[in-house]
């Protein structure tokens, strides 16, 4: 719509919120100082492999569904900005936490999606964040809508093509968060 994703996320997001450790396609990306490499088992025979530079590569190339590098820190406070109406509007954010379509029925964290952000209702609470996830990295970032605690966690492995490891940090490890916040 404006023409310039990249300047319209640097404009309207990273700059107002002083995310000063979001980068996406930016002047130090995607060599950002400080990044921590990226491993991978690709044999899924256990022999885990640095491929820092086949990540980069990657990050670097895809535009508009990936590619962000974020601190965990950065991540956390773009969702926290969110729904406190920080970032966009009550009228939107009234839409995001009500306008939810439901996901099929399988093995999935989300049950729901709203505009982007992934829907998790469980017992207690309903949450609202998004999983990204590739061969060297993964992160899943939620926020409350009921306790207003974010929880955000990153690993520098990746799950992409691995559903065992997948389900250790979607799963087992968000069961456990909920285990310690009830």
């Amino acid at each position: 719509i404006e023409g310039d994703h990249i300047n319209s996320m640097r404009e309207r997001i990273f700059k107002p919120l002083a995310l000063s450790g979001l980068h996406y396609h930016d002047g130090n990306y995607p060599n950002v100082a400080g990044l921590v490499a990226s491993y991978w088992d690709q044999h899924d025979n256990g022999n885990v492999e640095n491929i820092s530079d086949i990540q980069t590569l990657l990050t670097n190339y895809i535009l508009g569904s990936d590619g962000i590098i974020a601190s965990p820190l950065d991540m956390t406070l773009f969702y926290q900005s969110v729904f406190s109406g920080e970032l966009v509007s009550n009228e939107m954010l009234d839409l995001i936490k009500s306008d939810w379509v439901k996901e099929p029925t399988q093995p999935r964290m989300n049950t729901s999606y709203s505009h982007g952000f992934m829907v998790l209702e469980t017992e207690s609470e309903n949450w609202m964040g998004h999983v990204g996830l590739h061969i060297g990295a993964s992160c899943y970032v939620y926020h409350s809508l009921d306790s207003e605690t974010t929880i955000g966690v990153f690993t520098n492995t990746g799950t992409f093509f691995s559903n065992e490891k997948k389900g250790l940090i979607y799963f087992d490890l968000w069961d456990d968060l909920q285990a310690v916040l009830n």
